[in-house]
């Protein structure tokens, strides 16, 4: 199959969406780009068929490769699913370059006095002010919030 095709496939338990997936074919390969379901309907395999019936398409069409796409390593369970299916986990780097010089924000104002504050020693805070009794967090906080 050469150039590009999109696809979204959804199958239904009677009127209601139980899955659907969007696949992305280019040249002589087909990405899995986006999926969800219902979970109520996990039951019923929903998303494994809709795979299965994109592989399917994929092969009569001469599609060589099925690309699973990404997963986070914050859902193990989508890998573990990719993986089921046969796909075989690879490391994405991604860099970033821009053009903008960051901003640095100096603190002021109470945010500042509270830094110099807390780099103190607690020796200087002594005296019979009601400022400077308790704890120098405790004073800061009276000094600063009034």
């Amino acid at each position: 199959m050469h150039g590009r095709r999109t696809d979204d496939s959804c199958c239904f338990q009677d009127s209601a969406p139980v899955a659907s997936i969007i696949t992305l074919a280019y040249k002589n390969s087909l990405v899995y780009k986006y999926g969800c379901s219902d979970s109520r309907f996990n039951n019923l395999g929903g998303t494994p068929f809709l795979f299965w019936q994109a592989i399917g398409e994929a092969r009569r069409a001469g599609i060589e490769e099925f690309d699973l796409g990404r997963s986070g390593l914050e859902d193990p369970g989508l890998a573990s699913f990719k993986g089921h299916l046969g796909g075989a986990e690879s490391e994405l780097n991604y860099y970033r370059y821009s053009t903008a010089s960051p901003k640095i924000r100096r603190p002021t104002g109470a945010l500042r006095l509270r830094q110099i504050f807390a780099r103190m020693p607690d020796a200087i805070f002594t005296g019979s002010d009601a400022c400077f009794t308790g704890t120098w967090a405790e004073r800061l906080n009276s000094c600063l919030l009034v």
